[in-house]
């Protein structure tokens, strides 16, 4: 699991001010520290999970690939 910063602009939009993938929140909190010095035009700021490809793959196997249910 990574984590990611984003943040919201002066228009409403949300932007990714920042490449970088963390592998705990933490470690991604205290790049958004530095990036709210950066991005002083900016709303706000967050940590969030990164969700790719294998995230959405992983929960739709949690989800629909269940023994246990007969779909038919």
């Amino acid at each position: 699991m990574s984590y990611i910063v984003m943040g919201r602009d002066e228009c409403g939009d949300e932007f990714r001010p920042s490449s970088k993938y963390w592998k705990t929140e933490g470690e991604a909190v205290k790049e958004m520290t530095k990036i709210e010095d950066e991005y002083v035009e900016a709303r706000g700021f967050w940590v969030e999970e990164y969700r790719d490809r294998q995230w959405y793959a992983e929960q739709w196997a949690d989800r629909y690939d269940n023994d246990t249910i007969d779909l038919y």
